[in-house]
């Protein structure tokens, strides 16, 4: 069960143990270095209970607020903990997992730099997202991902631009005629593939019957 201190004691916690000290991190063994803090735990725990419970009040202010603030304090220039690390500490619940990578993957497209396999990781995480939502759109069902109107917004945004980055790299690997980069490209040719991408905006246009509200 994951604790879930309130953000002082979480704060407390962090100043306690001495987080950021070189001199205590050249004794940790390499598999414990990849710890949770406190208030990370926190807000893991939160947004799983936010997404099972579809609290759609919570999981905004957890997603607009909390995500950004440990962001900037604890993550600004590394990346969040992986997705290997929530799923032991926290939950393997595919959907939280799925959402968590959403949030993976764009901090590190927009404040670190991404490799190939971040772009291929976050094609197909993105694929069982968007599956996911225009079968239930498709089905007339409520959305098995209960999520703020902004977060989906977002993620629509952040979809069309990694499909963007993924052009970009794609033709300067060409001109570059870079080894590694053509055959990682030549391996993986449905990555961020346009007609698969076209496609996927077609079937959220479709099934979410947005030209009906429209007209």
């Amino acid at each position: 069960q994951v604790p879930m201190p309130d953000d002082k004691q979480a704060d407390d916690k962090q100043a306690s143990d001495g987080e950021g000290s070189d001199d205590s991190r050249d004794f940790v063994p390499a598999q414990r270095r990849e710890q949770l803090p406190d208030a990370v735990d926190h807000f893991l725990g939160q947004l799983l209970n936010g997404l099972q419970t579809r609290n759609i009040p919570v999981v905004h202010a957890l997603y607009e607020d909390t995500f950004n603030k440990l962001t900037d304090k604890h993550y600004k220039t590394q990346r969040w903990p992986s997705v290997d690390r929530v799923k032991e500490d926290v939950s393997a619940e595919p959907l939280f997992l799925i959402l968590y990578q959403e949030l993976y993957y764009r901090h590190i497209f927009a404040r670190l730099q991404p490799n190939f396999e971040d772009r291929r990781r976050a094609w197909e995480n993105y694929c069982k997202l968007l599956d996911l939502i225009i079968d239930d759109l498709s089905s007339g069902e409520d959305l098995t991902v209960a999520l703020p109107p902004q977060w989906v917004w977002d993620l629509l945004d952040e979809f069309i631009y990694h499909y963007q980055t993924y052009c970009n790299f794609r033709n300067k690997a060409v001109k570059k005629q870079g080894e590694k980069e053509m055959q990682d490209i030549k391996d993986n040719t449905g990555v961020f593939g346009t007609p698969k991408v076209l496609n996927y905006l077609h079937q959220l246009i479709k099934s979410s019957r947005i030209k009906e509200y429209l007209e």
